[in-house]
């Protein structure tokens, strides 16, 4: 079975070149980043492209063993290299932080940076039970992203609004609003998330046992400017983030650490305009 990702041209513009990859959340796709695209490209010309993973967006689900991380980053790496774009930089929120540190490792001469937005700094099977990959937490997790669908599959614009916004800890902008709504599904007088629980489940699953700082002696050695952002909320993740990202830095000598001020796990929803700034400052003194 051919493992699909679909490419959305988020931002056109003749500076830097980004390629976003997107998170595990029922809302999420590649056109997730559709507000930071349009801000970079805003303010420094930047063209961004998002992809959508198996079972998100426009691509299809794909079989549980095309998850695995490592794989999965090699089919990544060659749909990157595939776009015709000259060496972009990587931004990955999350999962697609993880898998963006398994690509930059195997793939270091496709890419000239690194942007992980609160991702790979972290070991998930650190932070996991035990036996996250057998049948039966396979299957709790999939009724779990299931009820997840249902409570968010909704039938009036307001209430689609509601959904788009609980959890987020500033008004959405209609460019961020635009990257949540995508993902949705329009059908029968309903909104329906199209992440797939499959996906979504299998995905996590990977994520349990994958090391990511296995990846880093490799970036390291690579040279390539690292941006890490880390979620300031709440105060427990932040404590975390600071033992984390010191452990990270340490590995990986050249990487930038910065703390979003007000922005949870998801940085992007929470904080989209001080992410654009950072990135684009960042951009600026480490991409060539």
């Amino acid at each position: 079975m051919t493992v699909h990702l679909e490419a959305h041209r988020l931002a056109e513009g003749d500076g830097p070149q980004l390629v976003f990859l997107h998170a595990l959340g029922a809302l999420t796709s590649g056109r997730y980043a559709t507000e930071l695209a349009g801000l970079l490209n805003e303010s420094c010309g930047a063209g961004m492209v998002g992809l959508d993973a198996p079972g998100f967006g426009d691509a299809p689900v794909a079989a549980r063993d095309d998850y695995e991380v490592s794989g999965y980053a090699a089919v990544v790496a060659e749909r990157i290299r595939g776009l015709g774009l000259d060496r972009p930089v990587l931004v990955g929120h999350s999962w697609g932080g993880v898998v963006a540190c398994h690509v930059t490792a195997r793939a270091a001469d496709a890419v000239s940076g690194l942007v992980l937005l609160d991702a790979g700094h972290v070991d998930y099977p650190d932070q996991v039970p035990p036996g996250i990959g057998s049948d039966h937490q396979v299957a709790g997790l999939i009724a779990g992203f299931e009820a997840a669908t249902a409570e968010l599959t909704v039938d009036t614009e307001e209430a689609l609004e509601a959904a788009e916004q609980e959890g987020v800890r500033r008004p959405l902008t209609p460019a961020m609003r635009a990257g949540v709504r995508a993902g949705f599904r329009h059908a029968g007088g309903r909104w329906t998330p199209i992440a797939s629980p499959q996906a979504r489940a299998w995905a996590m699953t990977a994520l349990g046992v994958d090391r990511v700082s296995s990846t880093w002696p490799a970036i390291a050695g690579s040279g390539l400017g690292v941006l890490l952002l880390l979620a300031s909320e709440p105060s427990e993740a932040r404590e975390a983030n600071v033992v984390a990202s010191e452990r990270f830095r340490a590995a990986i000598p050249q990487a930038d650490a910065v703390f979003v001020e007000g922005g949870g796990h998801d940085l992007l929803a929470d904080a989209g305009p001080a992410v654009a700034r950072t990135v684009h400052a960042w951009l600026l003194r480490s991409v060539s």
